[in-house]
């Protein structure tokens, strides 16, 4: 059996482009990872239904089960009726998971009197200390109740999530996952929004890895052996069962840089972005190292560890960042090139020989039960969700990016936003700037001052220790939700125990597997 497994493996992967023509190595081995996410999603397609068995609802006849789809149209951006916060795409739907009150102007109040509102996703570096403090807090609970691990796992499993990866539905998807991720992360602290990070603050460095992002106040410090020892993500065990995260920064691969976003940002072809990026010699598009699939995973490899590979990345919370990043970058292009009827409709065609049909524009978004890729083109997740604060720049006039950890590089070329570094890291190159967080440079490396020492300054720049303002969070969250508004009367007649498989997952709360936070009956 494995013989026939790698047999077939090596049949497809040969009718795909050589991965020899990538530019790097490194884009030659994500090219092979993205080769091999195809084969086995299109194997499990070949497979049909026998790959596993489908969950019905009940009611429906056997002979009709392989005709049974969820409701959604076809032809309408529209996306089905939110049956868990999840699945929201305006503040109204988020309002009532959250137990608030909607006003006559329609507005939603919280428990808390506060009014829940679009959140603002900024540069890492640019939160406040409290920002930070409450994403770390709710990014924390999260692993702490196991949700997160529910996100890891999804990214995990091609057979559920096949249009994640190696094609046109890469950026939709990863859209749709994180907004997800970000609606967890509020469930608990309605304020809380998903921080991205600009990878190319830290490209210009001498040393990227002495970027005060990978600090105990940031993503944390590695030991040798790269293990996450320090900061907010210190000794979280993976999905895996390992007692840490793993990085091995700047092994291989680089971070993202200027030239790379604008090349991308030139493209005016749908399918140049949106793009096939696993098709076979007789797709009429050629395989593009610049598509940003391909570049964002360069990011992937300078990590390293834990975020090397597609099955274990969502385990680092740098993921989601980067991720989030990606999903600005993309946006960036769609407000550049594309009318607002053009963002919701424009999609590349569907050639089964240049991607599969996981890719195909109104294929499943699985595992998200009712979306469809299209979906994930809609503009209510930016006029209605979150929105983004623009990259961190600066002019002649202005030191330092408004954010401590930020400096206005003016010594190389156009004045640019520039990642701060640690003590005792490289700042060969920048005297003349304020480079060194908490310290200055000195023969090349950033040192403690003495006046850093001596003296208390107007304007605290540490959150080693901070001491937010704190506001009383929402319920804790436990993702217990009716999937469907039939569940309680199923239930009712007995069909948890008849058709335990399709109600255990889609009606948790009324076959009684969960205790939800909020009044289902609503």
């Amino acid at each position: 059996m494995q013989f026939l497994l790698l047999a077939i493996c090596s049949t497809q992967l040969t009718l795909a482009q050589d991965c020899g023509m990538a530019p790097t190595p490194v884009f030659a081995v994500i090219c092979e990872q993205l080769q091999r996410w195809d084969v086995a999603t299109r194997r499990l397609l070949r497979l049909g239904p026998s790959a596993g068995p489908q969950t019905m609802p009940p009611g429906i006849p056997f002979e009709m089960q392989g005709l049974w789809q969820p409701e959604f149209n076809n032809n309408q951006v529209q996306q089905p009726v939110p049956r868990s916060p999840y699945s929201c795409m305006d503040l109204s739907c988020l309002c009532q998971f959250l137990n608030g009150q909607i006003s006559p102007d329609g507005a939603c109040f919280l428990n808390s009197g506060q009014r829940l509102t679009q959140v603002v996703r900024k540069e890492y570096r640019r939160l406040t200390d409290d920002e930070r403090s409450r994403f770390h807090d709710a990014l924390n609970q999260l692993k702490q109740n196991g949700e997160y691990h529910n996100f890891a796992r999804i990214h995990t499993q091609m057979s559920d999530s096949g249009g994640a990866h190696s094609g046109p539905a890469f950026l939709p998807w990863h859209r749709e996952f994180t907004k997800r991720l970000e609606i967890a992360l509020r469930m608990i602290d309605p304020e809380v929004a998903l921080p991205y990070w600009d990878s190319v603050l830290d490209r210009n460095l001498p040393d990227a890895r002495d970027s005060v992002l990978w600090t105990s106040e940031f993503f944390g410090e590695s030991d040798s052996a790269g293990n996450v020892i320090n900061g907010p993500y210190a000794n979280w065990r993976t999905l895996e069962g390992r007692s840490t995260i793993q990085r091995h920064l700047a092994r291989q691969g680089s971070l993202l840089t200027e030239d790379q976003l604008n090349t991308f940002y030139q493209k005016s072809n749908i399918a140049s972005v949106l793009a096939h990026t696993t098709p076979a010699p007789n797709c009429p598009f050629r395989l593009d190292f610049t598509a940003l699939e391909y570049v964002h995973g360069n990011v992937h490899f300078w990590v390293g560890g834990d975020m090397l590979e597609q099955s274990t990345s969502a385990n680092d919370p740098t993921f989601y960042l980067h991720h989030s990043f990606v999903d600005l970058i993309w946006e960036q292009w769609r407000q550049q090139r594309q009318s607002r009827w053009e963002r919701e409709n424009d999609f590349p065609e569907d050639i089964a020989v240049c991607s599969n049909e996981q890719h195909f524009r109104d294929s499943e978004m699985r595992p998200f039960d009712g979306i469809r890729n299209f979906h994930g083109l809609s503009n209510t997740y930016t006029d209605e969700l979150y929105t983004f604060e623009p990259r961190p720049s600066c002019a002649n006039d202005e030191q330092d990016c408004r954010s401590d950890y930020l400096f206005c590089d003016r010594s190389h070329g156009r004045p640019k936003c520039v990642s701060k570094v640690k003590l005792g890291g490289r700042c060969d190159g920048f005297e003349r700037e304020n480079i060194c967080y908490d310290g200055i440079c000195r023969n090349g490396r950033c040192v403690e001052s003495r006046s850093s020492v001596t003296a208390t300054p107007a304007k605290s720049k540490t959150t080693r220790r901070p001491a937010p303002r704190r506001k009383k969070p929402a319920a804790a969250f436990n993702n217990c939700f009716n999937e469907h508004p039939c569940c309680a009367s199923w239930a009712a007649k007995g069909e948890c125990s008849k058709n335990p498989r399709f109600m255990n997952k889609q009606c948790q709360p009324s076959c009684n597997k969960c205790r939800p936070s909020f009044d289902v009956s609503k």
